[in-house]
């Protein structure tokens, strides 16, 4: 948390004053302050998913699953001959 503090306040964030519309002054500080804190806190991503097939019960997905099963070990059994 230390080296966080220290990098922040020496970070050149008079550099953004060149820049005369705010917007443009805010996009540059905001660009070093994500690109300190990625340095200490990289971000991670992560895949969110909806629910898997919300219309399917317990059971159904169960059969689902052992003929799958099923299936996977005939198509191994028929590659051994």
């Amino acid at each position: 948390m230390d080296l966080l503090n220290e990098n922040l306040a020496t970070a050149p964030w008079s550099v953004g004053e060149i820049f005369d519309p705010p917007d443009d002054q805010y996009e540059f500080w905001f660009a070093l302050f994500e690109s300190i804190l990625d340095e200490h806190a990289p971000r991670k991503k992560m895949r969110i998913r909806d629910k898997d097939l919300p219309f399917m019960t317990n059971e159904s997905g169960k059969k689902l699953s052992k003929t799958k099963e099923n299936m996977q070990k005939s198509t191994r059994a028929e590659s051994l001959t």
